[in-house]
């Protein structure tokens, strides 16, 4: 395997439909040359020679390649300082929903539940302030 180099740290890149107007009229060789150049920039750094035939097409891809480097590397960035914040935190209580919407915590049904509630409400009537009450 191809060891990637500092220039992009992506193990990936992307082709987009759109560039197919771009290179539609090049021979099958010559997309196969693309290919390698599109690969050889994103592992090497390497850009074609002028003189190819394929210079001109990858060179108005080209931008849209680095865009897509710059954007890897925008969010390669905040997710490098976000993780030295020392990522999410934990949570006190785990909470595993059940496929019938409970969670498996809950011990209770909510009818329980409603007449707890009723109860305390006897035993602790709240005094409503408003004047009609």
């Amino acid at each position: 395997m191809t060891k990637i180099k500092e220039f992009s740290q992506k193990t990936n890149f992307v082709i987009h439909v759109d560039w197919y107007e771009a290179i539609k009229l090049l021979t099958q060789e010559q997309k196969g040359d693309l290919l390698d150049a599109f690969f050889l920039y994103h592992i090497e750094g390497k850009t074609p020679d002028p003189k190819s035939s394929i210079s001109l097409p990858f060179m108005f891809l080209k931008p849209a390649m680095d865009a897509t480097i710059r954007y890897y590397k925008n969010i390669h960035e905040k997710n490098k300082e976000v993780g030295k914040l020392g990522g999410r935190p934990k949570k006190t209580e785990r909470l595993f929903e059940k496929p019938s919407g409970y969670f498996e915590t809950h011990k209770r049904s909510i009818k329980e539940e409603e007449e707890e509630e009723e109860e305390e409400e006897r035993e602790n009537p709240k005094k409503h302030t408003h004047p009609i009450f």
